[in-house]
């Protein structure tokens, strides 16, 4: 039987009573066969009155509540020391129990004395070591601490199962640890009623990374993917990247890096840094080579629209993965046909658009488009395409008074094409009659490109009769255009004679004869003469130089004629007027015929077929460019009407330009060593 330490307080009661009473004692009096999970509770009864009932009750040191034990003893008169057994409790435990009693028909008396009683059992660990993660080069201490009864404990750790030579004490101190440290560390507890082991503490040792394998330079085609990577022998979860490109900083933070669809700005030096919470490790420098391609221009995916003054033009370029640039330009002097030139479109597939405007309609442009990058550029075929036709234009003029009889009209019209391409030439129809909302259409006169007037003449009208009248026009494509409905009245019928003449020009012919060119229109047949001479009076009195009398018919619509005159003064003042017959006397009309000064011309004598010059376009528009083309290269000096000289200059042999802005009626003399060439020049207004 083992025998433990009474721990517990003894109470000697004495009871005084008067004779009639009985003095008795119930008290417990010691713990005995102590084990793992049980004791017995001796109880000692003194003077113990028959039929009294004693039980006991327990709870562990500190519990509030009181266990009643099963097994309640009577005892007769008497003194006796009865044994509890108290069992199913739990080893290394202190427990505390009490005696207590009860007479018959009375209330239970629960005892004072209270004695406590620890039980055996193999150590428990009220201390566990904890798991631990440090950097290494760092000192590590586990601690595990187990209490028992018996309380002498001996103890022995373990790493990774295996035992630990000297590790006997409560705490494992570990210095300067390293990767080999690493493990699971336990401990065992031991005593005389067993041995227990704590829960596993598990040593991590951080170590930095060490790079093995390193990133390998790439030479790829522009959108080719390439991706760099590294290995390392070493270094502790988690590791974290930063690969970075030379002169950029941070591209990436995977354990790889990839590159998809390569550009040429991808080319350079990369390498990657490899860190966790010890250190790091930077890898070498793996360079990327980028092959660079030229743009291309899809010529397929070109769409032109055009509109009057130019139009849209869009394409589809590839910079394939370069920076690039595009413009489109005219392939005949190399300008730029839009205002922006130069467009970006980056480094992949796009559509670029371009905006021409300032020219023409049915004008004809030539283009090219060029693309460029850093490997080099490309450019298109020469191609073309047309502004928009646009319908012609035109404006109707009134009948001048010359233009009217009693039995006709000449109409006249304005046109012009809008434009130089075959489909822009024009044709022009009169629509006449004396009733404006159903005018008559007249023939079709074909007119061409440009512009100009268009005439057309009605005869054997009524007298006094007002007729209407417009112009309609249109080119090769079918576009009209209607001008503005105008109205003419025809003269009254009359008997009288009357004639109109207009003096057009007057030029040098050669030796002492010049020539006179003039418009005439007439109701009835004339006779006509022209006078010349020095004196200006004279020649208003009809004396001087005649020329041979012609006989003009009848001429209701304006007729141009051409007189010679001869001889003429050289190298003076030469005047010239026309006069004409009616009713037996010579008239000269003083409006609107006017007189000519031959004066500045400076006339001498030539042979014509020895300077041979042309002088084109002739009639020319104010402020075109005339262009002189001459056999013989001299001095060119061009008069106006007056004799006034305007203009002196070289000439050269073959072409030359000239520019008069002011219209009129001029003279063009050139004189070289092989004589004098006089040619007539009119201006007309724009």
């Amino acid at each position: 039987m083992k025998k433990m330490t009474i721990v517990g307080i003894f109470t000697i009661i004495l009871f005084i009573t008067n004779v009639n009473a009985q003095t008795f004692s119930v008290t417990p009096d010691t713990s005995d066969n102590v084990s793992a999970n049980s004791f017995d509770g001796i109880v000692a009864v003194v003077n113990a009155d028959s039929g009294l009932k004693v039980f006991c009750d327990y709870r562990i040191v500190g519990a509030a509540i009181w266990t009643s034990l099963s097994g309640l003893q009577t005892v007769a008169a008497g003194n006796y020391s009865l044994t509890f057994p108290f069992t199913g409790l739990t080893a290394n435990k202190t427990y505390e129990w009490r005696s207590n009693y009860k007479k018959i028909g009375q209330s239970p008396v629960f005892g004072s004395v209270v004695l406590t009683v620890t039980l055996l059992g193999p150590p428990t660990f009220t201390t566990q070591p904890s798991n631990q993660t440090v950097n290494s080069g760092a000192d590590v201490t586990f601690t595990a601490i187990a209490n028992g009864n018996p309380s002498l404990i001996s103890y022995q750790w373990y790493k990774n199962s295996a035992v630990i030579s000297g590790a006997i004490n409560s705490v494992l101190s570990l210095t300067g640890v390293t990767s080999s440290d690493a493990g699971s560390y336990q401990c065992k507890a031991s005593n005389s009623e067993g041995t227990v082991s704590s829960s596993v503490a598990v040593l991590t040792v951080k170590v930095a990374p060490v790079i093995s394998s390193q990133p390998q330079s790439a030479s790829v085609n522009p959108g080719s993917n390439v991706t760099f990577s590294v290995t390392t022998s070493s270094g502790t979860a988690p590791l974290s990247y930063q690969w970075k490109k030379v002169g950029v900083g941070l591209v990436g933070t995977a354990s790889s890096f990839t590159i998809n669809s390569v550009v040429s700005s991808d080319a350079g030096d990369y390498y990657v840094i490899v860190s966790n919470s010890v250190g790091s490790d930077t890898s070498n420098t793996a360079t990327l080579s980028v092959a660079a391609l030229v743009p291309t221009i899809n010529t397929t995916s070109i769409v032109v629209t055009p509109n009057t003054s130019g139009g849209s033009i869009s394409a589809q370029v590839n910079g394939n993965y370069s920076e690039t640039t595009v413009r489109l330009f005219s392939a005949l002097s190399g300008f730029p046909l839009d205002s922006s030139n130069w467009v970006n479109i980056g480094s992949g597939l796009s559509t670029v658009n371009f905006s021409v405007s300032g020219f023409e309609p049915c004008e004809a442009i030539d283009y090219k488009i060029e693309a460029q990058n850093d490997a080099g550029s490309v450019v298109t075929g020469l191609m073309t395409f047309n502004t928009s036709l646009v319908a012609p234009t035109g404006i109707n003029q009134n009948v001048a008074l010359t233009d009217i009889t009693s039995s006709s009209l000449v109409m006249t019209g304005y046109w012009e094409s809008n434009g130089s391409c075959g489909s822009a030439s024009t044709s022009g129809q009169l629509l006449f009659g004396k009733n404006q909302s159903s005018l008559v259409p007249e023939a079709w006169q074909n007119m061409g490109v440009g512009n100009g007037t268009i005439t057309a003449s009605k005869s054997g009208l009524s007298s006094s009769t007002t007729y209407y009248y417009q112009w309609k026009f249109k080119n090769q494509s079918g576009m009209t255009t209607l001008t503005n409905v105008l109205s003419a009245t025809t003269s009254e019928g009359s008997t009288t004679p009357s004639a109109t003449l207009i003096i057009m020009g007057v030029s040098y012919v050669g030796g002492t004869t010049a020539k006179v060119e003039f418009k005439l229109q007439s109701n009835v047949g004339i006779q006509l003469k022209a006078v010349n001479e020095i004196d200006s009076l004279q020649v208003a009195q009809g004396i001087g130089n005649e020329s041979a009398i012609t006989t003009y018919g009848s001429t209701p619509v304006a007729q141009n004629y051409v007189v010679n005159i001869s001889p003429i003064t050289l190298k003076v003042k030469n005047y010239v007027a026309l006069f004409y017959m009616l009713d037996g006397t010579w008239t000269w009309l003083q409006t609107p015929v006017k007189v000519f000064d031959l004066t500045s011309v400076d006339v001498e004598e030539t042979s014509a077929s020895e300077i041979l010059m042309k002088v084109y376009p002739n009639p020319a528009r104010s402020g075109d460019a005339v262009t002189l083309e001459s056999s013989t290269k001299g001095i060119l000096k061009i008069f106006n009407i007056t004799g006034q000289e305007i203009l002196e200059q070289e000439i050269a042999v073959g072409i030359n330009q000239l520019q008069l802005n002011i219209s009129d009626i001029y003279f063009c003399k050139l004189s070289s060593s092989k004589g004098i060439r006089i040619v007539k020049l009119a201006i007309q207004d724009n």
